[in-house]
Order: C-alpha cells, then structure tokens, then sequence
C-alpha cells in the first residue's frame, strides 16, 4: 500500500520537529508549513512558511501541495492563551474553521487535530474514556473543544472527509521545556521545582516520539467513522512521587498538595489505530 502524501501544520514546534524527523526518516511524501522562515532550511522544498490565520495562503499552499491528510498541530497552547486572547482564539479555532473548509474544497481526505487531555479537566480518579464528561476549565481546552466541534461538523457534512481528534495527554520528551517531567530534569539546586504534593498529583506522561508515531498512525489508518476521537496517552497513572523515584537525582521543594487526576484510557488507540506508547519515562528519555 502506498503511504498518503501528507501536510503537516505547526511544524516548527517541539512535537513538529519531532514528527519531522520521523516522517522524513521513514521515507514519507511529506511537506510542512511553519511560521518561521528560521525553522528551515533555506529552499527546503518541502516547506512552506505561513501564518496559519492566513487562509488565502494556507489555501494556495494546500491546492499546491495537494495531500491526502493533514496533520494540523499549529496552536497556542496553556497559558499562552490567557496573554493574547484574541490571537489565540484566531489560531486554534478559527484557523481549523477555515482549514476545514479549505480541506474539504481540496480533496483532503484525513485531518488530524492535535487536541488536548485539558477538555477532560481533573475530575476524574481512573483512567479516563473518550465519551466521559468534560470540564472545560482554561481557555486553551475550549478552544481545542470549540475546534473539535468544528472538525466534527465539516466531517459529517463531507462526503470524503474524515477527521480525527487526538486527546493528548501530558507530553514529555526532547523539546517538550513546558512538562513537568523536562522540568525535573533540567533542575538544580539552586532552580527547584515546585511540586503539589508527592501522592495525589497524579499524571499519564506520554513522550514526544510515540505521540509523533499516534499522529502518523491516525493520519494513514483507516477508520470507521467520519469523525474520530482517540486518547493518546500511556494508560499508566504516575505519581509526583513516582516521577521523582524515575527521573532522580532531581531539585525539588513539596508546596500544598493538591488532588489532581489526569490519566487516559488508551483502548480506543489500540484498536482503531494499533497503537501502544512504548517509550519508558526515565532521565535518557527526557532530554
């Protein structure tokens, strides 16, 4: 079978980087969009550089490129969201409303949302379903809510479109600064980490590499609904004392603690996509 030909957005980022890597390793026809010229090579033909609320040139770059599937990974993430509403509400919703459309129009075939664990908020104490209840407590989850439900609705309404949402739970691993795990890693002494507790602060780290693999993996499988939504994650619960038993030596300072539960159930990934996280979390894997 051949393998689609693919376009991936956000490709400058940490995880962008990363599914790079693997895609061009793996021989894939593949082409990328990233925001800044300084992510590239210069005449690197296989990107493109572009703001992704730009949709009169993200439509030329997908009528040119022509892929089969998308992989759509720009975003403003976490806090970012709270320092420039406006922009961040452009990027991760109202970019997907116009890259749907454009997607339909071209002939896409597979759209692939990276989205987020943070729609399932930290109400939950077991691994969590697809089909459980949301708790959309940070502007960020509802943008990747609101753009879920965008990419449903084009899909639905498309006879040759399928999308597929990635719930990615809490990614570790080269690049990835922002995770505690990296945090840990990279502390000393005199820079601590503060943690909420050691037992009920409770996470399911996924590394940077097998989330690469679920996106491709989700990109190229064939499913059975024209919309999707898979967790992506290890399915194994770990806590800060756990964290700290497989990173050490590391700095650290125990502030308030707080229960909080974030962890996937992963059987959906297995069976649709015939995908298992496989990377250990230890101090070789994260940096």
């Amino acid at each position: 079978m051949t393998n689609p030909t693919l376009l991936v957005t956000g490709a400058g980022g940490a995880v962008g980087r990363r599914l790079r890597a693997r895609l061009d390793g793996d021989g894939y026809d593949a082409s990328y969009v990233l925001r800044s010229g300084a992510d590239a090579q210069p005449g690197d033909p296989a990107v493109d550089v572009a703001d992704i609320t730009d949709a009169e040139r993200l439509s030329a770059i997908v009528e040119r490129r022509r892929p089969d599937a998308i992989i759509h990974l720009a975003a403003v993430t976490g806090a970012a969201c709270d320092d420039d509403p406006e922009r961040a509400h452009a990027v991760n919703v109202e970019a997907v409303r116009s890259l749907a459309q454009i997607s339909v129009a071209a002939g896409v075939t597979r759209l692939v949302l990276a989205s987020t664990s943070a729609v399932y908020g930290d109400q939950y104490d077991a691994p969590i379903t697809e089909s459980g209840p949301l708790a959309l407590a940070s502007r960020y989850a509802e943008h990747k809510r609101e753009a879920e439900v965008i990419l449903e609705a084009a899909s639905r309404r498309s006879a040759s479109l399928s999308a597929v949402a990635l719930r990615i739970f809490n990614v570790f691993g080269p690049g990835m600064r922002q995770s505690l795990a990296n945090r840990l890693e990279a502390s000393t002494p005199d820079a601590p980490v503060q943690l909420a507790g050691l037992d009920g602060f409770i996470r399911d780290y996924v590394h940077v590499d097998d989330v690469a693999d679920a996106l491709v993996r989700a990109a190229v499988s064939p499913l059975p609904d024209p919309w999707t939504i898979i967790n992506v994650g290890t399915g194994r619960p770990t806590t800060n004392r756990e964290l700290l038993a497989a990173l050490q030596p590391v700095s650290y300072v125990t502030g308030t603690p707080r229960a909080s539960y974030s962890c996937a159930d992963v059987a959906v990934a297995r069976r649709l996509l015939e995908f298992t996280a496989s990377r250990p979390l230890n101090r070789a894997t994260v940096s």
